[in-house]
């Protein structure tokens, strides 16, 4: 007897106390080992390069989507116009987020000259993303707060480190070039994707109400600006996919006119809404069906720039 309350005296005095300052230690590790993937850098890189400029006639916003696959040179050298890619990875990670990147963009030129603006979104085609973005609570470039729960469990870390080769760290991006594109030059698309992957889509509904609701950002933001909202490339190897995507952008883009149709903060005359079409080659992508490599980036770009041309 004196033996187990001498355990239990111990227990509470050490074993208790150590097992909390492990605990609470494994949550510090797990919230300062987050990275960024280059972020910060990157932002920090966009917004140098925009104040610099005299004027900017045109801005492409979007997420890794238009990051890879959209090049502001090409367009640039196209239509003569000075462009701008000011495209961020997860877009944000958050509608919140997004925005106030926007508004930081903004805040570096002059609003009133900003002819066209092109937001590439990836969103509609990814279903549950609406859900996610509106529960993250993390900041922009993905960091999450300090938690009082373990986003990855001690168990899950040990296997990976243990059994997998290690706990997957972020990938890390470079530095834009002046015109805000990706510099392929610097960046290694390394495996590619699955041919016959096939991602589910959003509701019609949550997709066309937010793509309603950005355009109506955009032109609050850029009041003398053209909004183009692009539904962008992916790459599809059956046929009975294509036309899966098809029937669902026609879908989309018929409920967000009848929102426009609602909404007093939207002009409709000063929107475009574009589909472009997919990837002809599987050679065209780079890490993921949606991200381009340069190639694939020069396809869509000018696409994209024939569908502008033809308005």
């Amino acid at each position: 007897m004196p033996f187990m309350v001498s355990v239990n005296r111990f227990v509470w005095r050490f074993g208790i106390p150590a097992l909390v300052v492990a605990y609470g230690g494994y949550l510090v590790w797990e919230y300062s080992s987050q990275s960024d993937g280059g972020r910060i850098a990157i932002m920090r890189e966009h917004l140098s390069n925009i104040a610099e400029l005299d004027h900017v006639d045109a801005l492409v916003f979007g997420g890794s989507n238009s990051v890879f696959s959209l090049s502001a040179d090409q367009l640039e050298e196209l239509s003569g116009m000075v462009w701008y890619n000011a495209s961020l990875l997860n877009e944000g990670f958050s509608d919140e987020n997004y925005r106030g990147w926007v508004e930081d963009v903004a805040g570096e030129l002059d609003q009133t000259q900003v002819r066209l603006v092109v937001y590439s979104t990836i969103l509609p085609f990814r279903a549950n993303r609406f859900d996610e973005r509106n529960d993250f609570d993390g900041d922009i470039t993905g960091h999450l707060p300090l938690a009082i729960k373990p986003r990855v469990s001690a168990w899950s870390f040990l296997t990976q480190t243990v059994f997998e080769g290690g706990v997957l760290k972020s990938k890390e991006f470079p530095l834009p070039t002046r015109s805000g594109d990706l510099d392929f030059e610097q960046f290694d698309c390394g495996e590619l994707p699955q041919e016959g992957q096939f991602f589910e889509q959003d509701n019609v509904a949550a997709s066309a109400r937010s793509i309603a609701n950005m355009t109506a950002f955009f032109e609050a933001t850029f009041p003398n600006a053209e909004v183009v909202i692009a539904l962008p490339s992916e790459y599809y190897t059956r046929p009975e996919d294509i036309a899966r995507h098809d029937a669902f952008v026609r879908s989309v883009f018929t409920e967000v006119k009848e929102d426009f149709a609602e909404m007093e903060s939207v002009e409709p005359g000063r929107v475009k809404l574009v589909k472009q079409p997919p990837f002809p080659r599987f050679e065209l992508v780079c890490d993921s069906r949606h991200h381009a490599n340069q190639i694939g980036r020069a396809f869509r770009t000018q696409d994209l720039f024939a569908r502008l041309d033809a308005s």
